[in-house]
C-alpha cells in the first residue's frame, strides 16, 4: 500500500510541475506577416494586439486599416483579431520573413512552463520543403500567433527547422 501512495504522490508532483503543458492555442490574424525579415513579438495587451492586426492587414494591401464597427458602412474594414484574455494570457507571434516558395509552414513544437526549470518555453518549427517536394515559385511570408498562459516566469523561445520528405509512394500492382 505504501508503494501505491508513493506513486500517487510522485504523479501529483509531476502534474503540478507541468500544469501549463499544452496550454496554448494557435490563432489566425487574417492578414500577412508585417516584416520581410525573421521577427518575433510578445503581445501582452489588447492595444498592441490590435496594432499588430492592423499591420498584418496593411501588409495584404488593405488601406486604410480600421476595425469594422468603427467605420460607416461601405468602407473597407478588418474584423478584430481573435479574442485573447490579456489578464491571464499573452501572445507569442513571429514570422520567417520572405521565403522563396510556397512550401514553408510554421508549427508549434513544444509549450511548457515549470517552476523547477524557472521559465516558460515556447518552441516553433519551420517545416521546409525537401528536394522532392512540389512547390509553387512564389514568395511567401509565413507567420504564427500562439496564445499561451501568462505566468510569472521568464519566457524562452526556441526555433528549429525540419525538412519534409515528399517522395511519391508508388505501388506495383
Amino acid at each position: 500500500m505504501k508503494t501505491y501512495s508513493k506513486i500517487i504522490a510522485a504523479a501529483a508532483c509531476v502534474l503540478s510541475l507541468s500544469a501549463y503543458a499544452d496550454g496554448y492555442r494557435v490563432v489566425e490574424l487574417g492578414g500577412g506577416s508585417p516584416s520581410d525579415i525573421p521577427w518575433v513579438r510578445i503581445i501582452t495587451n489588447q492595444t498592441d494586439w490590435e496594432d499588430l492586426a492592423r499591420e498584418s492587414y496593411a501588409t495584404d494591401g488593405m488601406s486604410p486599416v480600421v476595425l469594422c464597427g468603427d467605420t460607416p458602412m461601405g468602407i473597407d474594414c478588418m474584423e478584430p483579431p481573435p479574442a485573447v484574455d490579456f489578464e491571464t494570457e499573452q501572445v507569442v507571434v513571429g514570422g520567417l520573413g520572405l521565403q522563396p516558395d510556397s512550401g514553408h509552414t510554421m508549427v508549434v513544437s513544444n509549450v511548457f512552463a515549470s517552476e523547477s526549470s524557472g521559465y516558460q518555453y515556447v518552441g516553433v518549427t519551420d517545416i521546409v520543403p525537401g528536394s522532392g517536394c512540389a512547390t509553387l515559385p512564389v514568395v511567401t511570408n509565413p507567420m504564427i500567433a500562439i496564445v499561451v498562459e501568462k505566468t510569472g516566469l521568464p519566457l524562452r523561445l526556441g526555433f528549429s527547422i525540419a525538412t519534409t520528405n515528399c517522395e511519391i509512394l508508388t505501388l506495383d500492382l
